[in-house]
């Protein structure tokens, strides 16, 4: 399987979520799948929005770690330009500050050779990069599952209305991946995997919890070793 795995920031980037799903790359390397990574910086930042945008890296470059083949893309100056007024709207009114810069990069994806069977994104910062690979995915007809990183900011109000934009988003996701059972309980109270959704008819669409483990990742309830080799996923319901 050919799997796309997109994050703001990647290996050697430091921290809990890169080195995760680092890890959990290279355990899919080892099992014979064909693992690419698509990211914007390598080291440490912690500005997400401003340093994927006004003070991004410059150039596109390509690197390799350990056995995962990583695309860098960044914007152009022009397109810096362009994307500096949108960047006080992101927060308040992230349907209007988003999409523009979100397109942009998932333009910046397309133009890679490699054709993945599912994109999975880990969210890492702001919400971009998010959408860039739900756009991907759709475009090229393959499931798209997200890792949010859960915050507790997702269950209050505040952070609700905040991040209401990238709520949608794990709607719209085939499979949202979390890393515990623990933080799977968390976010069925109302932010994207869906436990009550049985009881709650109008978000019966959503996303349920896909188990995530060291030694084995779970994909819409499927084990990724037992999917045939041009997976057709559905959303159980």
């Amino acid at each position: 399987m050919n799997i796309f795995q997109t994050s703001t920031a990647f290996y050697p980037s430091m921290g809990g979520a890169q080195l995760h799903w680092f890890t959990i790359g290279k355990m899919l390397v080892g099992r014979g799948h064909t693992v690419t990574g698509c990211g914007q910086w390598k080291d440490h930042r912690n500005r997400y929005l401003i340093d994927s945008t006004l003070k991004a890296p410059w150039g596109d470059d390509i690197y390799e770690a350990g056995p995962i083949k990583v695309h860098r893309y960044q914007p152009s100056g022009f397109a810096s330009a362009w994307m500096a007024p949108l960047l006080p709207l992101c927060l308040p009114l992230p349907e209007i500050g988003y999409p523009l810069i979100s397109r942009y990069f998932a333009g910046k994806m397309g133009q890679m050779d490699f054709k993945p069977d599912v994109v999975m994104n880990i969210r890492i910062g702001r919400e971009h990069f998010s959408w860039a690979s739900y756009h991907v995915a759709k475009k090229r007809g393959v499931p798209f599952v997200i890792c949010p990183n859960y915050s507790p900011r997702m269950q209050s109000k505040f952070g609700q209305v905040v991040m209401r934009n990238f709520l949608r988003l794990l709607r719209a996701a085939d499979g949202v991946v979390v890393f515990t059972p623990a933080e799977r309980d968390e976010m069925s109270c109302g932010c994207g995997s869906a436990p009550r959704a049985r009881s709650r008819p109008e978000r019966s669409g959503w996303p349920y919890y896909l188990g995530v483990s060291m030694q084995r990742l779970k994909c819409c309830r499927v084990s990724l070793k037992h999917l045939p080799e041009r997976p057709t996923w559905r959303r159980s319901v």
